[in-house]
């Protein structure tokens, strides 16, 4: 037995001593005080009674203590368990002892017959692992069962009915063509007058009647008579301009455009794009509005020419070397393994040595390949 389950039966114990002695007072008490005393009002009472290290001690009223001495009274009936005190401090630990040889392993017994199967308990150590068993020999196969006979395949279900198709609808009616008008005959051109005075404004007309819609004509035929017509009248235009102005005569306040000319081609000169310049053609025999573009078999020569915007030129060729005012070197050549510098303000030279020589300034402050002076240092 260690010292804390001793600690504990005498705790016990000495409850239960307490309980037995309290119990033991409180019946002296009881039959003390059922005595009537001869003089009641002038005797002693007792007004304590207490056990203390097994002996009874009375107190009376008029402050005498009695000792009766050891009192042993009849074994009561057990009592009811009192509650758990408060645990008392641990104790001082005591010396860890020595740990003894560990004993022999013993025999392995015999295996027992399996017992009912008891409640899950807690995790054991893993167990020894067991002999592999001898493996069986492989069971004989079983037959192939016979394969079924195929079904006989069902007839073909009749095929539906077509179902009917939907009606054409109504087409609208066309509207009648348009009347061609007549052409007219060319007149001749007469000498051009003096530009008349603008004169007023007339009032609006009423607005006519919509007709009814016709069908879509070909006009192709009709725009080119009336392409060629244009042609024909700008070219009488122009005859007549050019007489006029070689003739001495009034040259009169009309203008001739660049496009109705003859010997200019019209559907690119009418609607000439930002950039593009006269380029003659030599197949149609006309000039053409077009971008004048470099490489090839042709150029354009630019003789003091100003150019302004964003320009790309792919392949620059100059007549004369840049000089060094225009961005240029002014050289026509240049010195191989020749290092360039300025020898003045608008002019380039080069400066060339030999191996080992080193380049620095000479005594002019012009640059020089020489040997390098180590000089003198302060």
């Amino acid at each position: 037995m260690d010292e804390l389950e001793k600690a504990k039966l005498l705790s016990v114990a000495t409850k239960l001593a307490k309980a037995e002695i309290e119990e033991a007072r409180s019946q002296l008490i009881e039959q003390i005080n059922s005595i009537q005393p001869k003089n009641g009002r002038d005797g002693r009472s007792i007004v304590d009674a207490r056990i203390f290290e097994g002996e009874l001690t009375l107190q009376f009223n008029d402050g005498s203590v009695a000792n009766l001495g050891r009192i042993v009274g009849n074994t009561g009936l057990k009592g009811d368990k009192g509650d758990p005190g408060e645990q008392g401090p641990p104790g001082p630990r005591g010396d860890t002892g020595l740990t003894g040889p560990a004993g022999k392993d013993g025999e392995r017994g015999p295996r027992g017959d399996q017992g009912p199967k008891g409640d899950i308990g807690l995790k054991g150590d893993k167990g020894d692992q067991g002999e592999r068993g001898e493996q069986g020999s492989q069971g004989i196969a079983g037959e192939r069962g016979e394969t079924g006979e195929r079904g006989e395949q069902g007839p073909q279900g009749p095929a539906g009915a077509d179902g009917r198709d939907g009606r054409d609808g109504t087409n609208g009616k066309d509207g009648k063509p348009g009347k061609d008008g007549k052409d007219g005959a060319v007149g001749s051109v007469g000498p051009q007058g003096e530009k008349g005075e603008k004169g007023d404004k007339g009032d609006k007309g009423d607005k006519g009647d919509k007709g009814d819609p016709g069908s879509d004509a070909d006009v192709t035929k009709l725009e080119k008579k009336l392409e060629q017509f244009t042609q024909d009248v700008d070219k009488r235009i122009s005859k007549v301009a050019f007489n006029v102005a070689t003739g001495g005569g009034p040259a009169g306040s009309g203008e001739v455009l660049l496009h109705r000319l003859d010997d200019v081609d019209y559907n690119t000169v009418k609607a000439p794009s930002d950039g593009q310049a006269l380029v003659y053609n030599s197949t149609l025999k006309k000039w053409q509005a077009n971008t004048i573009s470099g490489g090839g078999g042709g150029g354009a020569n630019l003789h003091n020419a100003t150019l302004t915007g964003t320009t790309t030129i792919t392949n620059l060729v100059l007549t004369n070397v840049l000089g060094v005012q225009y961005g240029g070197t002014g050289k026509t050549s240049l010195t191989q393994n020749g290092v360039m510098y300025a020898s003045n303000s608008t002019a380039f030279a080069f400066a060339t040595g030999t191996s080992g020589k080193v380049m620095q300034i000479g005594p002019t402050g012009v640059p020089i390949f020489d040997d390098l002076d180590g000089g003198s240092f302060p």
